[in-house]
């Protein structure tokens, strides 16, 4: 209990301890309880702070609270999302929840080799608006560069097409295509057949594509309906043509033949819930392995680090 100055005392050994303090705290909460990044230095000279916050530890909005939802419309996500003649609905992933994290272990990472080659401590503040803002680099140059605000387009692409999610046989089956350059196209063409209409001035380049992008999308529809999703998807991969499944859960779950092969999806024990479904790390590495487990409750560990780290 950080607001108990027997709390404070308790952190500050645990501190001494440690290589690396994480907090998202409120900007300033920190401060309050004395426990700044100078303060933490006096503790432990080479320590490493990293703070994750909103908006950053400074600034007119760095005290504004929220979730990760917000910061998806704050970075720009939201205003990109969804069709050009509807209201924003904003991507299913909250983006600022995962990006952040990878930014900050490589940071952390590299803070921590410096503070053992020379005994300094580094300090780490990454905003989630700002540790998204890459993901987001095109339509931030193309204003810069070009003064041109990018807006929503539906599952178009200015670089690709065809470029859309096609309807295949069966209920409510799709199957997304992204034909990106002038090879692929030459390709997806063979992989049809060859039919007719693909002999049409209209869609003989990219541009001549784009400006008969509907004619072209029903054109499309009318091939990828004799077939179902896995058939197209199958065809077009084999062939070099991106090309990839409107998964339901219950196909990401069951039928996926490379998350079953990598056992993406595995059942824990979690002691407050029973057995829950987990999404494994999705990297494999040969020399660390990493090893999925289960959440810890509330106050898990309180009696083994109080007992066994601060001796208490």
């Amino acid at each position: 209990n950080l607001s108990h100055p027997k709390g404070i005392d308790i952190a500050k050994q645990l501190i001494a301890q440690c290589d690396v303090v994480l907090e998202n705290f409120v900007p300033g909460m920190m401060e309050r309880w004395g426990l700044s990044f100078g303060d933490l230095q006096k503790i432990k000279p080479g320590i490493v702070m990293f703070r994750h916050s909103m908006q950053g530890q400074s600034g007119p909005y760095s005290r504004h609270p929220g979730f990760g939802w917000n910061v998806n419309a704050l970075a720009g996500f939201n205003h990109l999302t969804g069709w050009p003649d509807r209201e924003a609905v904003g991507p299913c992933v909250v983006y600022p929840d995962y990006n952040p994290a990878f930014l900050g272990v490589t940071a952390i990472l590299a803070a921590l080799d410096y503070s053992r080659r020379t005994g300094q401590g580094q300090f780490i503040d990454i905003a989630q608006v700002e540790a998204n803002l890459p993901l987001l680099s095109l339509p931030i140059l193309e204003y810069t560069a070009n003064g041109r605000v990018a807006n929503r387009c539906g599952n178009k692409s200015q670089w690709a097409a065809p470029h859309n999610a096609y309807r295949c046989r069966g209920d409510d089956r799709w199957c997304a295509i992204a034909v990106e350059t002038q090879e692929q196209w030459k390709t997806l063409v063979k992989v049809m057949g060859i039919p007719v209409w693909v002999k049409d001035s209209r869609f003989a380049t990219l541009e001549d594509r784009k400006e008969y992008e509907e004619e072209l999308d029903a054109l499309m529809t009318a091939w990828t309906m004799e077939l179902s999703a896995d058939e197209v998807m199958d065809r077009l991969q084999i062939a070099g043509v991106p090309a990839g499944v409107v998964q339901s859960t219950r196909d990401l779950l069951e039928n996926d033949p490379q998350l079953k092969h990598r056992r993406h999806f595995q059942w824990l024990e979690q002691p407050d819930m029973g057995t829950a479904l987990h999404q494994d790390w999705p990297g494999k590495l040969s020399q660390t392995p990493s090893q999925l487990r289960p959440a810890p409750t509330f106050g898990e560990h309180t009696e083994y680090v109080c007992t066994k780290m601060l001796g208490m």
